[in-house]
Formats: C-alpha cells, structure tokens, sequence
C-alpha cells in the first residue's frame, strides 16, 4: 500500500512538474509575442507619423498652387498674347 502512494505521488510529481514548464514555456511565448507586437506598434505609430508629415506637406502645397492658378493663368495669357504679336509683327501668321 506504501508502495503505491508513493508511486502515486511520483506521477502527481510528474504532472505538476510537467504543468509547471508548460505554463513557464507559454509565459515565454507570450512574452515574445508581445515583444512583436510593441515592435510592429511602434514602427506603425512611426509610419503613421511620416504619413501624417506627407499628408501636411501635400495640403500645403495644394493651398499654394490654388493660390498661384490665377496668376499662372494670367502669365500664360500674357506670354500667348506677346507670342502672337510678335508673329504678327513680322507678318509670320498665315
């Protein structure tokens, strides 16, 4: 009867010891998930940052080419007006 209690407590051992490394092995496998996913975070949150830098400087430049349009359609106005009299000066248009 002696005999078997401490067979069975050997196999109680064994579980315990068995439960014990499997939950030691997944605290590590948590901790290296974790470690990925504060990575994957933080170089998301540093895209994110770049993007949002893009987007500003695209805005920026939008406000500045509607500001300049008219100006610009102005030149151009101005540059085909000469062009035209210039060839009609020296009798070029036909």
């Amino acid at each position: 009867m002696v005999f078997f209690f401490l067979i069975l407590a050997g196999v109680f051992a064994s579980v315990i010891g068995y439960l014990q490394w499997q939950f030691h092995r997944q605290q590590q496998t948590f901790a290296h998930q974790m470690q990925n996913l504060r990575q994957t975070l933080a170089a998301l949150n540093a895209q994110s940052a770049v993007q949002g830098r893009q987007l500003q400087i695209n805005e920026e430049f939008e406000k500045v080419i509607k500001a300049r349009k008219p100006q610009l359609g102005e030149m151009i106005f101005e540059l085909n007006f000469e062009l035209f009299q210039r060839l009609s000066d020296h009798q070029l248009l036909r």
